[in-house]
C-alpha cells in the first residue's frame, strides 16, 4: 500500500523504515508498518508498548543528530504565522504564532509585535531560535512547567503548553508533521496531555518519569491508573 497516515522512523535494530499509522479512517489505524524494498507499505502488526518506546528512542536519536541543522525557512515561518492568524481556532491562544514569531529576524517580526513591545533588535537576535538545537533547549526548558500543570488538573494550562509545543516541533522541519499532527487530535489530550508530555520528552531526553507523579486522571476528582497502565506498558 501506499504510505499511510502516521509517524514515520527508522528502525535501527531491523535497518528498515518504520511506520506508526494514525489515522481515525483507516482500519489499521494503530499497527506498525514497514515499507518494502518496492516502495510499498507493509503492516507488521498491532503496535505494542515495547513498539511504541522503540519508535521513541528512534524519533529521538534522530533528532539529536540534527541538532545544528536550521529550522524551516523565514518564509515558510511566516506563511505558516499568517495561516494561523487567519483561523482563530487553529492557535486561540496566539501561542503557537509567539513561538513561530522568536524564529524570525527582527525586522520581519517586529511588524508583528504591539506598540507596547519591549522587544530590542539587540536582544530579539540573540534570542532568536534559529538552529534545532535552540529549539530543543527551548522544549525541555518548558516541560518542567507543563508536566507540572498536568500533574495539577490544569486544563487551561495543559492545553497552552501543547500550544507551545506545536509550534516549536513545527519549527523542527516536516518529518515531525505526524507528531505535530498528533498532538492536535483528542487522543493527545487524555489525562491533561500526558500521553503528548510523553512523547516530546522522548523527543528531546527529558526524563518525564521524574517530572510525573504518576497519577493519569482525566478530572480533578476522577481517579487515577499509573503511567505504565495509561500508556498499555504493564504486564
Amino acid at each position: 500500500m501506499d504510505q499511510p497516515k502516521g509517524v514515520a522512523f527508522f528502525d535501527g535494530r531491523s535497518q528498515r523504515r518504520m511506520l506508526l499509522i494514525r489515522d481515525d479512517d483507516n482500519d489499521y489505524d494503530g499497527w506498525i508498518c514497514y515499507q518494502h524494498q518496492d516502495g510499498q507499505w507493509v503492516t507488521l502488526r498491532k503496535a505494542t508498548g515495547r513498539d511504541l518506546l522503540a519508535m521513541q528512542q528512534a524519533t529521538r536519536d534522530q533528532t539529536m543528530d540534527t541538532e545544528d541543522v536550521m529550522v524551516r525557512p523565514d518564509k515558510d515561518i511566516l506563511d505558516r504565522i499568517v495561516s494561523l492568524g487567519e483561523d482563530p481556532s487553529a492557535d486561540m491562544f496566539g501561542v503557537e504564532r509567539s513561538r513561530l514569531l522568536e524564529s524570525l529576524p527582527w525586522e520581519t517580526a517586529k511588524g508583528f509585535l504591539g506598540q507596547d513591545s519591549t522587544h530590542t533588535e539587540e536582544g530579539w537576535e540573540v534570542e532568536r531560535t534559529r538552529t534545532r538545537k535552540s529549539v530543543i533547549a527551548q522544549i525541555r526548558g518548558y516541560l518542567e512547567f507543563a508536566w507540572g500543570k498536568a500533574n495539577q488538573c490544569r486544563g487551561l494550562s495543559a492545553q497552552r503548553s501543547m500550544s507551545h509545543f506545536k509550534g516549536l516541533i513545527w519549527l523542527m522541519g516536516s518529518e515531525l508533521d505526524g507528531l505535530y499532527e498528533w498532538i492536535g487530535t483528542e487522543e493527545h489530550y487524555s489525562f491533561y496531555g500526558k500521553p503528548a508530555l510523553v512523547r516530546v520528552s522522548d523527543l528531546v531526553g527529558f526524563d518525564w518519569k521524574r517530572a510525573d507523579n504518576d497519577e493519569w486522571r482525566n478530572g480533578e476528582d476522577k481517579p487515577f491508573i499509573t503511567a505504565d497502565e495509561a500508556l498499555g506498558l504493564s504486564g
